[in-house]
């Protein structure tokens, strides 16, 4: 899926951003022993769904909703927890156009979810705060 090159692009040239993860986001997961904080991205298990602004005389659709999740990981409730707002605030109701070679035509905030989990990289007594918000890409062809 394109939708991927326009989030990275996002996500790692926002300065909101990289002021707290640096260069620290990654398709799909993270390399082992990332420091913290960094995101992680892909595209939900929802997938892509065609929406057709078309008549049907008028071929297939022009456009896909792509459900897009976003993974906040740190080692504190509050950096975790500023990293998703910071994120929500940039990637919510980004203007329409072209992002890194993709055509957006919006961006929607859907939810999110939080939860600690052990550092499974650890001992397990060290927690990972881990936020997950979910947005609805729109990419038109």
């Amino acid at each position: 899926m394109i939708v991927e090159k326009a989030v990275g692009y996002i996500l790692k040239n926002t300065t909101a951003i990289t002021d707290v993860i640096g260069q620290r986001t990654y398709l799909l997961e993270a390399p082992q022993n990332t420091a913290f904080p960094f995101v992680t991205f892909s595209i939900a298990p929802s997938g892509v769904e065609p929406f057709d602004t078309k008549t049907t005389t008028q071929g297939g659709a022009d456009l896909d909703r792509v459900r897009v999740e976003v993974h906040s990981f740190a080692a504190s409730r509050d950096t975790a927890a500023i990293l998703d707002s910071t994120i929500r605030s940039t990637l919510d109701r980004y203007p329409h156009g072209v992002v890194n070679g993709v055509t957006l035509d919006g961006v929607q905030y859907v939810t999110t979810s939080n939860f600690p989990e052990p550092n499974i990289n650890d001992d397990g007594a060290t927690i990972i705060f881990h936020y997950v918000s979910e947005y609805n890409f729109r990419v038109k062809y």
